[in-house]
């Protein structure tokens, strides 16, 4: 069924838009949380977690339509620590864009490559 395609951990590919060829792979449980998300970036990408952060679900920076940010300040912002992935349509092919530190506006395409195997009991 969709409800259980959508429960089966995503696999993400982020990419740095500075940098694209350096990427890596990694598969979430599905109850992880887009602020889970940030925190796996920051570390697979060696990043340090010192700034804010969005996702723009439209896959489009600064898009007021389907915003989850660290700590939402705009009506049109949800948190990210609010929104588990097996809730959001995160359908392999799905891009959207992570933006870290917002003054030197540190972009990432993130693309939902695969469903993945994680044992769904696991966190």
């Amino acid at each position: 069924t969709v409800l259980a395609a959508r429960q089966r951990p995503p696999r993400f590919a982020p990419r740095p838009l500075r940098a694209p060829q350096v990427f890596r792979t990694v598969e979430v449980p599905a109850s992880y949380t887009l602020g889970d998300v940030h925190a796996v970036i920051q570390s697979v990408l060696e990043l340090d977690d010192d700034h804010l952060f969005s996702f723009f679900m439209t896959n489009e920076a600064w898009d007021q339509k389907d915003v989850y940010a660290r700590e939402p300040t705009q009506p049109w912002e949800r948190d990210a620590y609010e929104a588990p992935l097996a809730s959001l349509k995160l359908e392999v092919g799905k891009q959207f864009l992570y933006l870290f530190d917002f003054g030197n506006e540190l972009r990432h395409s993130i693309e939902v490559v695969a469903r993945g195997t994680l044992d769904p009991k696991r966190t």
